[in-house]
């Protein structure tokens, strides 16, 4: 194929979106039985909401932040349950239609912005091309590696973490609309119906896509002074021209602003609150316990630290738990600080010969600015905040490759291909690790040792493989690190259950009762530790201290109810079963346990349909099963008596022989 052919095939936006989509495919390849882990935990597996109609309701009800999002992830738990694949498979698509959408973002830009590059110089055969022929390939490249980027990995494989990637489309969507609907108003006479109808079209879908933007996150805000941005740049720089436009803009920005007070609930179209200042403090405020000016400080160093990991994405990690810095002098703050100035001012100062590196300058710490600025967020570094940042740089390195090497284009195009495949290496690697949440935490554990997270959620990971003893090791480090963590003594002493290690855990508990002793779930569990180990006046007086804390926590009245059948005190466990139900509805065990009940005091009628509220609730319930069919038998309810002995043997429930042969009569 010659020089000429290729690229003319490199012209063809089908042969790009082919070349975006298999990019994303393979290096994305392994992720697709990766587990949930971390705030997947309880913002997935375990929210009601997306398992039920909640997010299906009235639209207007529901718009609030992250919307969209968590919409998403109700109709993939309505598809499939809580399997991972469906959950992954629709976040790779979203990154590939990022992909895309980056693409013909970086082409219109480099076209738009190319005659004001005197530097740029591609040339083909002698003779220079159009500014849309020169850019495809550098837009090509800024795809691929936005694509490609092992930082991304953060908001694609990490499955909460599609709230950044969505709000991500959006956002792009919006100023690539912005563009083409001012290069159509641009490009046909004035006044023409035709051409007016086409720009306002354009205008339209730029309104509605940033309209979701911000129903996907908070940093959508930004939107209107990234499309100033661009507009600038590639449009008018003339105070004569901007002075016209001023009106305009300001209705618009009057307008969104408006719209973002609403979707975040300070502004619902009935008049300003009184306490309109303290609201949106409030809401600009993810944390009271970081002072804006103290977390500012920190985002000097971490900004600086992402822009390491841009340009040499190692030692990655999920968790960075990066402390807060205590003033401005605390640390390299200062030479952070001076550091970030001069990229900002480098960035600006070239807005004339290379405006592109203006735009990406300013749109990486535009779009950064609502996550690291005055904004208090409770941690303050991850990585998925640096999904649509990436665009800026998405956008430079292909821009100073090609114009450093304007005279050897082929050098500039191996070298974008070392750093695509490289990329994509690094990715696809970093993904394998994703796939065994133990592995994942091993490594964020052994990258950052002060981080006492890790060990917990690393302990966690290794309890559920039943490596208890490993377990164990996790969260004691855990709590050496940080002493004050209370769910690291909850599930050190869970662990130690498990691993038959009562007294350990009886004394874990109560060191952490020590640190908390108010926490209903240590109580409750010691309780039943004690419990175990015969000890049940101790047991019940814990769980009446934990009822007495905390009347709604169910688990007490439930295993008070466990204590009082145990001990043969049948009838005082009944109303004790029964108000474990009624603050918990969906307590599957205790409508067992209550039918166990009824069913030792000779009350079988009340029984069954208790089990079989059980067996509605958990079909595979063994004992249920296996229960129900022997009191329906003994109840003449044969049929009853047969469908849930057949099932129960399916299950691999052992039954008498006596009872199978007395059944026999009943079977058709």
């Amino acid at each position: 194929m010659t020089s000429r052919s290729l690229k003319k095939l490199l012209l063809n936006p089908w042969v790009v979106t082919a070349m975006i989509s298999t990019l994303a495919v393979a290096i994305y390849s392994n992720i697709y039985n990766a587990p949930f882990v971390f705030d997947d935990i309880p913002r997935i597996v375990d929210e009601e909401h997306i398992k039920n109609n909640y997010y299906f309701t009235s639209i207007l009800d529901q718009l609030s932040p992250r919307y969209l999002p968590t919409l998403s992830l109700a109709l993939n738990y309505r598809l499939g349950g809580l399997d991972v694949f469906g959950y992954h498979l629709f976040n790779v698509l979203i990154h590939i239609v990022n992909g895309i959408i980056v693409y013909f973002l970086a082409r219109t830009l480099f076209g738009l912005l190319l005659p004001l590059s005197s530097n740029w110089g591609i040339k083909s055969h002698g003779r220079r091309v159009s500014p849309g022929q020169s850019a495809s390939l550098p837009a090509l490249f800024a795809a691929l590696v936005f694509v490609a980027h092992p930082l991304q990995t953060q908001a694609v494989t990490y499955t909460i973490q599609r709230i950044a990637s969505m709000a991500a489309l959006f956002y792009l969507g919006a100023v690539l609309f912005y563009l083409r609907g001012r290069i159509s108003s641009r490009s046909h006479p004035e006044g023409a119906a035709g051409s007016r109808l086409v720009s306002w079209s354009w205008y339209l879908f730029s309104i509605l896509s940033a309209a979701l933007a911000i129903v996907c996150k908070g940093n959508a805000a930004t939107l209107p002074a990234a499309l100033l941005l661009t507009e600038y740049l590639c449009f008018e720089r003339s105070w004569r021209c901007w002075k016209r436009k001023l009106p305009v803009f300001t209705i618009m920005f009057l307008l969104w602003g408006l719209y973002v007070l609403f979707v975040y609930d300070v502004y619902r179209g009935g008049g300003l609150p009184e306490n309109f200042l303290e609201d949106v403090t409030a809401k600009t405020a993810e944390t009271k316990h970081v002072e804006r000016w103290r977390y500012l400080y920190t985002q000097f160093n971490v900004i600086t630290i992402y822009i390491r990991l841009l340009f040499l994405p190692i030692g990655q990690k999920l968790d960075y738990l990066y402390f807060f810095k205590k003033g401005f002098f605390d640390g390299l703050t200062p030479l952070a600080l001076a550091f970030l100035g001069g990229i900002i001012s480098t960035g600006v100062w070239a807005s004339r010969k290379h405006p592109v590196m203006t735009l990406s300058v300013l749109w990486f710490f535009l779009t950064l600015s609502i996550e690291s600025s005055i904004i208090p967020i409770s941690d303050a570094a991850f990585e998925h905040r640096l999904y649509l940042p990436m665009f800026g740089f998405a956008l430079c390195l292909p821009y100073i490759v090609f114009s450093l090497l304007s005279p050897r284009q082929k050098t500039a195009l191996i070298i974008m291909v070392l750093v695509v495949a490289g990329l994509g290496t690094g990715t696809y690697l970093r993904n394998g690790i994703w796939t065994d949440d133990a592995v994942l935490w091993a490594d964020c554990a052994a990258k950052a040792p002060h981080n006492f997270r890790a060990f917990y959620n690393l302990g966690e990971a290794l309890g559920k493989q039943g490596k208890h003893e490993q377990a164990v090791t996790a969260y004691q480090e855990a709590l050496t690190l940080n002493p004050r963590y209370i769910r690291s003594y909850l599930n050190l002493g869970k662990t130690l259950v498990d691993a038959d290690r009562n007294e350990d855990a009886v004394t874990v508990y109560r060191r952490g009762l020590e640190v908390n002793p108010e926490y209903v779930k240590i109580i409750n569990n010691l309780g039943s530790v004690l419990a175990t180990m015969g000890r049940t006046e101790e047991a019940v007086s814990l769980y009446r201290r934990a009822i007495e804390i905390d009347p709604t926590f169910a688990d007490s009245w439930y295993n008070q109810g466990n204590a009082c059948a145990d001990s043969g005190q049948l009838e005082e466990s009944i109303p004790l079963y029964h108000k474990a139900i009624e603050v918990n509805p969906s307590y599957t065990e205790a409508y067992f346990n209550l039918a166990n009940s009824f069913f030792k005091l000779g009350r079988k009628t009340e029984a069954i349909p208790l089990y079989e509220k059980t067996i509605a609730q958990d079909p595979d319930h063994l004992s249920a099963h296996k229960n129900l069919a022997i009191t329906a038998f003994n109840e003449k309810l044969y049929d009853l008596a047969v469908k849930h002995c057949d099932r129960a043997l399916e299950l691999g429930a052992v039954m008498s022989p006596e009872f199978l042969e007395a059944l026999k009569p009943y079977r058709r």
